[in-house]
């Protein structure tokens, strides 16, 4: 998917697999179209028990056999390739987690592992700046998965959603959440 507006991100981008995770090649039809995902072996029941898609493995791989396979961003022109990371785990999602060295401690040292840059598109008023998409410049970071899930959807990029509450950093004084971010 092509945005029309140029702009900037960090020359490589990663998701992490975990190294001794098992993760299954998932075909499916979607909308008359054959699709391929990567799921972990232990989540393909998970994942696909919340469609109507009648899931098919090719074949599974270990987490090091996916290591530097290249996969494209879904909504800029641009690759990103798979990492691995002990701290990706088989408990929810797909077993892959987007790796963003500019926005957390395990995430800063993969990429220092592997020479990511460490990109935050993050102002300190908690806005995106000027490197993200048009549609994102400007617009808080809590309003932020609302977008990009709309944009996912939109493009027929995201599988599927789903509300997941979790344990965040935040202020002791205020209670508010705090934004986890690299500055100089």
């Amino acid at each position: 998917i092509w945005t029309t507006t140029p702009w900037t991100l960090p020359a490589n981008l990663a998701i992490a697999a975990g190294p001794t995770v098992e993760y299954a090649l998932v075909k499916f039809e979607r909308d008359g179209q054959l699709v391929v995902n990567v799921v972990a072996v232990d989540l393909v029941e998970k994942v696909f028990a919340r469609s109507d898609f009648k899931p098919s493995t090719i074949k599974t791989v270990s987490g090091k056999e996916l290591e530097g396979i290249e996969y494209a961003h879904p909504f800029v022109e641009r690759t990103g390739k798979v990492v691995l990371a002990d701290y990706v785990t088989t408990t929810d999602g797909t077993g892959l987690v987007h790796t963003a060295p500019g926005h957390g401690d395990e995430d800063y040292q993969t990429g220092k592992q592997y020479k990511l840059d460490v990109y935050c598109p993050v102002l300190g008023n908690g806005r995106f700046d000027d490197t993200v998409p048009e549609w994102l410049r400007g617009q808080s970071v809590w309003k932020g998965d609302e977008l990009i899930i709309t944009k996912l959807t939109e493009s027929g990029a995201l599988f599927a959603a789903e509300k997941y509450s979790h344990s965040y950093p935040h202020d002791a004084r205020s209670k508010r959440k705090t934004i986890y971010r690299a500055t100089e």
